[in-house]
């Protein structure tokens, strides 16, 4: 009888000792998973103000295709107007990207 005592001591002791490792290890894992939301937070607003920064370039860029159309049609010149349609569709194409990354940022921190 004082053996099998002993043996469920012993037993509940591994048990509470299993436990104790389980939330430890819980608690590390809560950690680095914190640690992680916080690193995606940062790069989700990294991503949010590269889109901010891109559609000032794409506003910047459209009062530059403006000033061509104008002088394109003051000077009845073509190639002002093309280069400047070139460059608001890399803008826009740019901006697209930046905000798909910052899609794709947050949603992932989600």
């Amino acid at each position: 009888e004082h053996e099998a005592a002993g043996q469920a001591l012993a037993s509940a002791e591994a048990a509470v000792q299993r436990f104790d490792d389980t939330e430890h290890r819980a608690a590390e894992q809560a950690e680095l998973a914190k640690d992680e939301l916080v690193a995606l937070r940062v790069e989700v607003q990294a991503a949010e103000a590269s889109a901010a920064g891109m559609q000032e370039e794409l506003w910047a860029v459209r009062r530059q295709l403006r000033a061509a159309q104008a002088a394109a049609q003051d000077a009845n010149d073509p190639i002002p107007l093309q280069a400047a349609l070139r460059e608001e569709q890399r803008a826009e194409q740019a901006a697209a990207e930046a905000h798909r990354r910052a899609g794709g940022a947050e949603e992932f921190a989600a």
